[in-house]
């Protein structure tokens, strides 16, 4: 067996650098197969994939991971400390970060992304794009005893949970049920009935719908739960308060019995219960970590990947509300808001409006991209589809005589700018570079609230 542990970090990073960690004892020619099977099963639907809001569709988005051959010599392996590269193979990732294991030809190999940012800085990202406050030793400690990503998904269900019930109510349903009972309730079965009680007179067998909360939704959160408390190496302290909201669970009669991820692909969402799928949509993925080995294999347990743009578009979002108030930020990023482009129903989904009062006064695309002018794309400029698709948004929401802003949100070191279009368009570039010491991250938030807020005050 081969043991083939591929992990590399976010936004294009090749294989011979230092961040890349390639551990092989086997045929390294498997990571191109790997890798192919990997964005076929993407492509199908097979990967459990994670949005923050739920209201993403992956169907529109590219795979994980992508990579290219110089030359044939995959099998050679070198080696700088404690660092293997492969010769000959480029990695490029696109704005998913987790896992998956993948067999080829009976080997199982080991496909991980992770964030190019420290623990640190990925935790403050996380906790500040979910408004979910963990203490630093939480989260530190807990990383070194397990895998990041898993953390990673333990504290986005976390999140989910808590947002899901700040929003909504604990969720019920009218189950159907058919009992044999003293008296009358709902409707007679008259079949039954007879075939029941024809000689006893004194019951009567009905049909009826009580109001439960024993559903999906609910048995799931205990499941979860319970699979998180029985699990070794996870710091518990996070999912204390947890204990108090399962208790009331059990006191209302939901049960404790393992959910299968078939089991919540079924489940139906309305208005009352839609803030709770994106907790189901995680409640997947840790229940096919935690709970393999009643589902398929192991190895194919492990596979998920999460959204990463959608915490960096948070996180702005936030930011930006937070610093600058004077202008409205919305985030039209909702299936139910998007605006048609054609008739064909193709939509556009700028990530952000900016209103002062009733105006409009910009349109923001958030890029989690190392951008450092808007051309050429040579020198980290913004890629030709992105500066299209700023000139689609700029086209449809310019009114003749206005103007309007087109801000590139990315995380380059340089900002930069072009000069209006026929006096009216002009697109920006404005950089916000997490540090990786987050000491100084407010004095870099509030710099970049401040170049934001001189952008739009000057269109006034």
């Amino acid at each position: 067996m081969a043991d083939l542990r591929l992990k590399i970090c976010q936004e294009g990073v090749d294989s011979h650098d230092e961040q890349s960690d390639i551990t092989c004892n086997g045929d390294t020619g498997l990571f191109p197969e790997a890798i192919d099977i990997l964005n076929a099963k993407f492509r199908r639907g097979e990967i459990q994939t994670i949005s923050l809001t739920g209201k993403r569709n992956h169907r529109e988005m590219i795979t994980p991971l992508q990579y290219t051959v110089s030359n044939t010599g995959l099998r050679k392996v070198v080696r700088k400390g404690n660092v293997a590269t492969v010769d000959g193979l480029t990695f490029s990732t696109s704005y998913y970060v987790g896992q998956a294991i993948i067999v080829v030809a009976g080997n199982p190999v080991s496909i991980k992304i992770t964030p190019d940012l420290t623990d640190e800085a990925r935790d403050y990202l996380l906790r500040y794009a979910c408004g979910l406050y963990v203490p630093s030793r939480l989260t530190s400690n807990a990383s070194t005893g397990r895998d990041s990503s898993l953390w990673l998904l333990l504290l986005m269900w976390r999140c989910a949970f808590e947002r899901a019930i700040r929003h909504g109510s604990i969720p019920r349903n009218y189950v159907q049920e058919e009992k044999n009972l003293r008296f009358f309730r709902g409707r007679l079965d008259v079949i039954r009935q007879i075939q029941t009680n024809l000689t006893d007179q004194s019951r009567f067998y009905c049909q009826y719908a009580p109001l439960s909360m024993d559903i999906t939704i609910n048995r799931v959160i205990r499941y979860v739960y319970k699979l998180i408390s029985d699990a070794e190496g996870i710091d518990k302290c996070l999912f204390r308060s947890l204990a108090e909201h399962d208790d009331m669970l059990a006191s209302f009669g939901v049960g404790n019995t393992p959910v299968s991820p078939e089991q919540i692909d079924r489940i139906c969402y309305h208005r009352m219960n839609i803030m709770y799928r994106p907790l189901m949509q995680l409640s997947k993925a840790l229940i096919r970590n935690f709970g393999a080995s009643d589902y398929k294999s192991s190895q194919e347990s492990m596979s998920y990947f999460v959204d990463w743009t959608e915490i960096w578009e948070n996180y702005l979002l936030k930011v930006m509300q937070k610093h600058i108030p004077e202008f409205s930020f919305v985030s039209p990023n909702d299936l139910s808001q998007n605006i048609p482009l054609l008739e064909c129903g193709r939509r556009i989904r700028p990530d952000f409006l900016v209103y002062k009062k009733d105006k409009l006064v910009a349109v923001m695309d958030a890029k989690y991209k190392k951008y450092n002018c808007i051309g050429p794309t040579g020198d980290s400029g913004i890629s030709r589809d992105d500066l299209y698709q700023m000139t689609t948004y700029l086209y449809h929401y310019l009114r003749n005589g206005e103007k309007l802003l087109g801000i590139f949100l990315a995380r380059g070191i340089t900002d930069d700018e072009s000069e209006f279009v026929n006096g009216h368009a002009k697109i920006l570039l404005r950089n916000l570079t997490i540090p990786n010491d987050i000491g100084s991250i407010k004095d870099v938030e509030e710099a970049f609230s401040q170049k934001i807020k001189v952008a739009l005050s000057g269109l006034l």
